[in-house]
């Protein structure tokens, strides 16, 4: 017997959350919405507008951001060139200006460029 996950309103993370349980096995996954793609736009459903951005503010806690590493890949392999839903993101070149020392998950990013204080003489 199987059990049963219900998650309510999901955009793009929990909808992909929600396809890997299921494809695990031991799970009847059952995604419930109250607005759709094909709606009229609401501020009740962004996803196709807003857009769904990867970032993570796991900090110190190493399972999530083990987490949020393992979500980032799987995105990264589905949005690939020729992939099986790259008609379903964007990949945009970020710039990320931290002064405060943050390097959170730039080990795995793809194209990171460090760029140093001396870089920046009007700071």
């Amino acid at each position: 017997m199987s059990s049963i996950i219900r998650p309510k309103n999901v955009a793009v993370i929990g909808l992909t959350t929600a396809l890997k349980i299921q494809e695990k096995g031991g799970y009847h996954v059952t995604i419930i919405a109250e607005t759709f793609p094909t709606d009229p736009k609401t501020i009740k459903y962004t996803s196709l507008w807003a857009g769904a951005h990867h970032v993570t503010h796991a900090g110190e806690d190493e399972k999530q951001m083990a987490i949020d590493r393992e979500t980032f890949d799987v995105m990264w392999e589905l949005s690939a060139p020729g992939g099986a839903a790259e008609h379903c993101f964007s990949r945009i070149p970020q710039a990320d200006y931290c002064l405060d020392g943050r390097d959170e998950c730039l080990d795995w990013m793809p194209d990171v460029t460090l760029l140093s204080i001396i870089d920046f003489p009007n700071l």
